[in-house]
Parts: structure tokens; sequence; C-alpha cells
């Protein structure tokens, strides 16, 4: 199993507690790759090609495993890929990366945003789409060169910008990063390059009830996001009725969480009904002490150090994770002994595993996700074309 870490493409690493996974007798590698403009950026001043340097070291450390993972008892052919957040949106790129393809067999994406709005480069304009705030998604170049511009007087030369000391940079970043539809790494919106061709491998994915907590770390803000929605709430308070009568922010955030990333969990159940292979979709709503509803990344801390909790619904939920995972990534199927049933998802039963108190199996927010799944369709019509 190869983990890749999260961290909005800014941040994190590959040190992870992969005993957790490892105790259930699998071979668990990570890695760490270029984050921030040091691993995705397309400025006009650089004479290259290629915007995703970051995803590159991802199929790079998986052609590594391919060659020497048997050297330490692995089995080349039988490779998951799984990760969190920007981690799962990695795992979501490489779906779509031909240059991916064959080195690794299953996949498990845990709150990915596949469907998220990714800026192009200027050859790539034709692929641009409406932003979350309401306004064309800028060109790669537009936002490389808005970096850039605290940092030189005059617009950089390639090597002012190579010798240019990284944390600089990397200062320069606020809010998360995104990669980039170059081409040539990426070639499309990657939703809409699973949706055309989807990998025929199984795959695990899902999200959390209350993704959301994620938003004041995401440089999206409220007000950005309801003009986002024009003003035209009434559809969208209908459905997130208890969030908005606590509070509009709470209503937003919730709506934004789902769209982020549980949205990207739903495409890909639908997408994986064009494929002979299974869709396992897993729907997290245990909560910690501090939101309502399982906040970003409580998959990935349940699954490495749930057991450290002093909750005891806490450590059997964790112990259940590592059990579907590990299975899933021994055969493509989660379930196993002793754990509850997880039925494959499918278009007619849109059945989610719901991780909570008890596990159960049912539909999750149905009309939410309809919904959400509307604004992909608007965001494509694009002003410009």
């Amino acid at each position: 199993m190869v983990w890749i870490h999260g961290g909005g493409f800014t941040s994190g690493s590959g040190q992870i507690n992969g005993q957790a996974l490892a105790e259930q007798g699998v071979i668990v590698v990570s890695f760490n790759y270029r984050l921030g403009p040091l691993g995705f950026l397309q400025h006009p001043a650089l004479d290259t090609p290629i915007a995703n340097f970051g995803l590159l070291d991802a199929v790079q450390a998986l052609r590594w495993v391919n060659t020497n993972i048997a050297s330490f008892g692995g089995n080349p052919n039988n490779v998951t890929l799984f990760g969190v957040s920007a981690g799962g949106m990695m795992v979501n790129l490489l779906l779509v990366n031909e240059q991916a393809q064959g080195l690794f067999h299953k996949a498990i994406p845990q709150s990915g945003y596949l469907s998220w709005p990714l800026p192009t480069t200027e050859s790539q304009s034709d692929k641009r789409v409406m932003d979350m705030n309401g306004t064309p998604v800028p060109t790669a170049e537009a936002l490389a060169k808005a970096l850039t511009q605290t940092l030189f007087d005059t617009p950089p030369t390639q090597a002012e910008l190579q010798s240019l000391p990284a944390p600089a940079l990397i200062d320069a970043v606020t809010g998360f990063y995104r990669p980039v539809v170059d081409g040539n790494t990426l070639q499309d919106q990657p939703y809409r390059l699973l949706r055309r061709q989807p990998p025929r491998i199984p795959v695990m994915t899902g999200g959390n009830s209350f993704e959301g907590s994620v938003m004041p770390y995401s440089g999206l803000s409220v007000e950005a996001y309801k003009r986002y929605w024009k003003g035209d709430y009434s559809s969208l308070t209908a459905r997130y009725q208890t969030d908005f009568a606590h509070s509009e922010v709470r209503g937003f955030q919730r709506a934004f969480g789902d769209e982020r990333y549980l949205l990207s969990a739903y495409v890909t159940g639908q997408a994986w009904q064009k494929t002979k292979q299974p869709a396992w979709l897993y729907y997290i709503t245990l909560a910690d002490n501090d939101h309502p509803g399982a906040p970003h990344g409580r998959d990935a801390y349940l699954l490495f150090n749930g057991h450290e909790s002093e909750r005891r619904q806490d450590q059997v939920l964790t112990q259940q994770l590592r059990q579907y995972w590990a299975n899933f990534a021994r055969t493509g199927n989660p379930n196993g002994e002793g754990l509850p049933a997880w039925p494959a998802y499918t278009a007619k039963d849109k059945q989610w595993l719901m991780l909570g108190e008890t596990v159960t199996q049912g539909a999750v927010k149905p009309e939410s996700l309809e919904l959400l799944e509307q604004k992909i369709t608007e965001r494509e019509h694009f002003p410009e074309r």
C-alpha cells in the first residue's frame, strides 16, 4: 500500500504510522513530493510544458515500488494507492495520468476533490471552467505572475526564478494550492477525464460528515462561496436546514465540505458504473468532541492513530477501518470475516458504508449531492467561450 500525504499541496510529509496497517499483513510505503510552487507551477519565464512536478514525483515513487518492492517481500503486481485530502486528490490525478497506468492496481482516494476546478495553462485555455467564487479560474500563468510579483521589481527571467531561495517562494503562498491542467501531465479537468474513461481497477473512496471544518484554511471565504450561489440559497437551505438553522456560516461550511469532498466520491461512484470493476463508498459520521460531525481528515486519523484515542468507539472504528483497508488492498474487496457487510456502490441503489456509533448501509445525502453535481455543469458554462 502506497500512501500519499495531504496538506493542501502546501504542507505535510510522508511520515506516518505505517505499522498500523503493516500489522494487518501489508507492506506500507510513503514518500514526499514537491509542494506549492515548487511542485505545481507554470510561469511564463519557465521553458517547460510541464506544470505538475509534484505529480511526476509520485509517478517516480510508483516506478520505484514497481522495481524494488519485491526485495522487501512485496508484490509489484498488487499495489494499492491511497491518500487523504490533497493526497486523495493526487490519487485521483494518478488515476487519469497516462504515465502512472499499470503502476498500481487499486485506489483509495480519501476525501479527494476530483470535481474541484483546476487552473489551466494558457495553451489549454479551452479547458477552463468557473471557480468556486463565481469567477473564471485564472490561468496558471496568471497565478504564477501574481505569486512572484511581490518578489521581483520586474518580470523575472528563468534564471532569476531558479535562483530564488525556496522559502521566499513558499512563503508567498496563501491558502491551499492547486495542480494545473497543463496538457502534458494532466490533459483536462480530472472529473472530465474520469467520466470519459475510468480506469478498470477497483476503487474505494469516501469522506466525512463535516468536511467543511477545513473551509477557514482553504483560501475560500464564506462570502465568496455565497457569491458562487448567486444569491439563490433556497435550494441549498432546503437540503441543509439543520445547519442553516444553527447559523449561516455552518450551513455554507457543510455545503462547501460536501461539494469539495463528498461530491468527488459520488462522481467517482457514478463513473465506475462504466467499468466492470467495483466501487466501494464510505461515509464517516463519528464526530470528535469539537465539531458537529466528523471533521476533514477524520478518516486518516482513525486509520493511523485512532488506537491512541481514549474513546472506545474510536478504537472500535479504527480496528474496522484497518481491516477494511487491508482486505481491499489484498483482494479488491473490503469485506471480511467479523466485519459489517459493505455493499458495492451501484447507480441504482447508491449504497455507502456509513461508519458512526454503529455501522450501517444506505444512500448518503442523495438530494444534496445531486444538487451539488448540477454546479459542475454550471461551471462548464465559461462566459468567454
